[in-house]
């Protein structure tokens, strides 16, 4: 896959020795998919020269006081711009950055490279006062990026608070699957002692991508208990030991998202076995115990009649604020309690209104909302209902208005609590 490497510079901390100037310490770098050891004062040089991590875009954030010299400091030729550039930290505090000479240097590190770069500036004022026009930036940045690239980020240079406030752009951006295309490298420095007993600094390479991987799964799992999405969150349940718990969350999300309420009751039942049998890991990661408490949502609703099941669990969908979802979900229970009372008064008719959905409506429906012993919350309930479930049609040349579904919910659904009889809320 290709890659976008996104780099960070800061102000360094200046070496000036033997008319070798550096911003940061020249040190040599191994570890994590480095194939040799590489030395150089900033590690973004050396991820551009290594075959496991060169990208094929480069992007490299700064402020407008950052130490930018550090991204020629290895090449000789540039020594007049390097000069000037270094020179701008010989004033206190530091001079800033021109657009002119960040033009110029972007063009030099594009050249030496071969690929694509861009050098983003913006101010050094990190405060409050700042941060919306920062974070304009950053939103600039992300929404650049190629979207079938893996963005890497160097979190070793900058300020702290830059990477931070950028991964969390990039995380807007790159929601549940996508994540995994964002990792994180970076380098520690270390003095240690070498076999003469002399102090040396040396550069260990960190790469960072479980972290990635955590967001992913973290992804997945509030997307099930935020919306019931099923998403990748079976396959991390599967990972941790808990296989009926996978296949649980796939059945109750496949539900919601298909808008089968009718079956409801099935799944929830599924959701208590798994909760009551022994198949729970022993040891579960802290993350299961979440999915764990949403199951036990779930299963309050549990109940041996189908219409109660679905009227507890619009409520669920509804706290979700899946109003939509809500709202078939009570007609669904509705419909449900209509069809027990009159299969109770006439048996015979089981199997017609089982196979035929005309007769259904024949026997079972219209006499009961063309009749008189409709409420007027379910004859409303079931004018919403209609008007979501055929996506606002025009009839009999009447153009429904969209609703505002949380605020009728609370209204249909007392209505349907009061119906059977369970009282309003």
């Amino acid at each position: 896959m290709a890659k976008t490497l996104i780099s960070f510079i800061g102000t360094g901390i200046r070496f000036d020795n033997n008319n070798e100037k550096n911003v940061y310490r020249k040190v040599s770098y191994s570890g994590f998919g480095f194939e040799n050891v590489m030395e150089s004062s900033v590690f973004v040089n050396c991820l551009m020269r290594s075959e496991v991590y060169r990208p094929d875009e480069l992007i490299v954030i700064g402020t407008v006081t950052s130490a930018w010299e550090a991204l020629i400091d290895e090449d000789p030729n540039q020594s007049n711009l390097y000069l000037k550039l270094w020179q701008n930290g010989e004033t206190k505090p530091r001079r800033p950055i021109t657009q002119e000479d960040l033009l110029e240097l972007q063009a030099i590190v594009q050249t030496k490279h071969k690929i694509p770069v861009k050098l983003v500036c913006h101010s050094d004022d990190m405060t409050d006062n700042h941060l919306p026009e920062i974070l304009s930036a950053y939103d600039e940045v992300a929404a650049g990026i190629n979207e079938e690239h893996e963005v890497i980020l160097d979190i070793t240079h900058g300020f702290r608070s830059m990477s931070v406030l950028f991964e969390h752009v990039l995380s807007s951006r790159y929601g549940g699957n996508d994540t995994a295309k964002v990792s994180f490298i970076y380098a520690e420095i270390r003095t240690e002692k070498n076999s003469g007993g002399e102090n040396i600094t040396n550069g260990y390479v960190r790469n960072l991508k479980p972290v990635a991987e955590l967001s992913k799964r973290n992804f997945a799992m509030s997307g099930f208990i935020n919306r019931f999405n099923i998403g990748n969150l079976p396959e991390y349940i599967n990972k941790a030991g808990w296989k009926k718990g996978a296949d649980a969350v796939k059945k109750i999300g496949q539900i919601v998202q298909s808008n089968f309420f009718d079956q409801l009751k099935a799944s929830v039942d599924t959701v208590s076995e798994v909760l009551n049998d022994d198949s729970y890991p022993k040891n579960p990661p802290a993350w299961l115990n979440r999915i764990k408490r949403e199951f036990e949502k779930i299963t309050d609703v549990n109940s041996n009649k189908k219409w109660m099941v679905n009227l507890g669990f619009s409520e669920v969908l509804a706290k979700k604020k899946l109003f939509g979802a809500a709202i078939l979900c009570l007609q669904c229970a509705v419909e449900q309690k209509l069809k027990n009372d009159f299969l109770k008064k006439h048996p015979e008719h089981e199997k017609a209104i089982k196979n035929s959905y005309t007769d259904y409506q024949k026997l079972v429906l219209r006499p009961f909302y063309d009749g008189k012993n409709c409420p007027d919350g379910i004859s409303r309930l079931n004018v919403i209902r209609n008007h979501v479930g055929h996506y606002g049609m025009e009839r009999r040349g009447v153009v429904p208005e969209p609703y505002d579904l949380g605020n009728q919910y609370i209204g249909l659904y007392n209505s349907v609590r009061e119906f059977f009889g369970a009282g309003g809320r």
